[in-house]
């Protein structure tokens, strides 16, 4: 098997292991842990300034070990998390009703 076909494998089991990690969970284990999983993207953020190497001019990936890790992928993942569960908690006696005008 040519190697490029044995590392697309390998990623099709990883992106499988990833889908089954977001899927068997409890979605309000996911609203639980909204604010620390902002938190710790927010930290790997100010990491990719604070140590991130300058390639082309831009600070973009976090260099741990043999992994490049993108943080700001991730955070609009916790953003989306984050804001769904704010929507979830609002109180709809305390809005503007704004949202009627449109």
């Amino acid at each position: 098997m040519p190697p490029t076909a044995m590392r697309q494998l390998v990623w099709l089991g990883v992106g499988f292991v990833g889908m089954l990690a977001v899927l068997l969970p409890d979605y309000r284990v996911l609203e639980r842990m909204a604010l620390p999983i902002f938190a710790v993207c927010c930290v790997l953020l100010v990491l990719v300034l604070a140590t991130a190497p300058v390639i082309h001019g831009s600070q973009r990936w976090l260099v741990l070990g043999g992994l490049r890790l993108q943080p700001s992928e991730l955070t609009k993942l916790a953003m989306l998390i984050l804001f769904a569960r704010l929507v979830a908690r609002r109180d709809p006696s305390r809005d503007l009703g704004l949202l009627d005008l449109v």
